[in-house]
């Protein structure tokens, strides 16, 4: 596979055994396939010639985890900003896929060239994938399962949320001020 295209931006190599990431690299495809958009770019795997254990990913760089502790994560978050990672969890859904994994450091703030941050989810290893029916996605345990996800989400996003003084939402860390 070429990957000179992927090279014009940084990359992350993520590193595991054949086992673990050849999942985990099943979903990403399934994921670009289906256009899904709030997951890094996902460029492809390789392994070395003579080595049928280990697999490297090759994904789009996007490296501030949604955390108190990361120096550059800005400490709010606009209404927009949050819609739009709440949306890239409903097309991961609606591509079949539940994700199994999420935490904080498995969202991830990126900002791009002309500055406008942006969310991604990351890290399949542990999802899940439901039938290609329709009807499947519409079964209980499919449904339950995918409220669970949005409401985890949503509590990590809340931790961000506050309300003016209008009543009117605005979005930040609740403990960090407002944004200049």
């Amino acid at each position: 596979m070429v990957f000179s295209d992927c090279f014009k931006q940084f990359v992350v190599v993520k590193i595991g055994s054949t086992e673990d990431l050849h999942r985990e690299e099943l979903f990403y495809e399934r994921l670009k396939a289906k256009r899904v958009a709030g997951i890094p770019k996902f460029w492809g795997s390789f392994q070395e010639k003579g080595d049928d254990r280990t697999v490297y990913i090759v994904l789009e760089d996007v490296s501030s985890p949604i955390s108190d502790s990361h120096p550059t994560m800005e400490k709010w978050m606009s209404v927009s900003e949050r819609d739009q990672t709440i949306d890239s969890l409903e097309s991961i859904h609606n591509a079949g896929i539940l994700h199994g994994d999420l935490r904080p450091s498995n969202l991830l703030e990126q900002r791009g060239p002309d500055g406008i941050r942006t969310f991604k989810i990351i890290d399949f290893h542990l999802a899940k994938l439901v039938k290609e029916t329709h009807e499947e996605h519409l079964t209980p345990k499919f449904v339950r399962a995918r409220k669970s996800e949005i409401a985890v989400v949503n509590s990590i996003l809340d931790r961000w949320v506050s309300r003016d003084q209008k009543g009117v939402n605005t979005f930040e860390r609740q403990d960090a001020g407002r944004p200049n």
